[in-house]
């Protein structure tokens, strides 16, 4: 199985994978984290990637390919940009923490560990970036194909450690 993660661009853009096979969690057009108001578009979130890497010289999100099919995405930024975020928890994202939004795999490619690879290869480039604070939710049980950034038990083994939580899910951090 040949695997390669590449930064999201204008080019592959497209090549972001829906999770499902009834296109109801749709990667492209979520805008769960990022739009206060408004509709969610592709074309919103593409513009919202091309900020990113204007801003931030980082593309805010990796796509995985396996065998040259997209099978997983991730998405990333500094809190600040995801503006929901204030919704969910007052004062959260007043940090210089940066923030995992979606560690998805499709349903095919599950099981075979790509969402630790995906996670892993995010921390990197956001290390090798100067980022020394990450931040992210995961579901303590429940129906992960329905929520994008997977179970707590997989942030937990790569050292997150949990900061809150509410019903059915945990925030963690990992400071470098």
């Amino acid at each position: 199985m040949g695997i390669r993660i590449v930064k999201v661009t204008s080019r592959n853009y497209k090549d972001i994978p829906a999770m499902d096979a009834e296109k109801h969690y749709d990667c492209d057009k979520c805008m769960y984290y990022m739009m206060a108001k408004g509709k969610r578009t592709a074309k919103n979130k593409k513009e919202w990637f091309e900020r990113m890497t204007q801003k931030y010289d980082l593309s805010g999100g990796l796509i995985l390919y396996s065998d040259k099919k997209p099978a997983g995405y991730a998405q990333f930024a500094p809190k600040k940009e995801f503006i929901k975020l204030e919704e969910f928890s007052k004062g959260s994202t007043k940090t210089n923490a940066w923030y995992i939004s979606c560690i998805a795999i499709k349903q095919e490619f599950r099981g075979r560990g790509l969402g630790k690879v995906l996670m892993k290869r995010v921390i990197r480039l956001l290390t090798k970036n100067g980022v020394r604070k990450v931040q992210a939710c995961g579901r303590t049980g429940g129906d992960v194909a329905n929520y994008s950034s997977g179970y707590w038990s997989m942030y937990e083994k790569a050292g997150f450690k949990k900061i809150g939580s509410g019903k059915g899910f945990v925030v963690g951090e990992l400071a470098f």
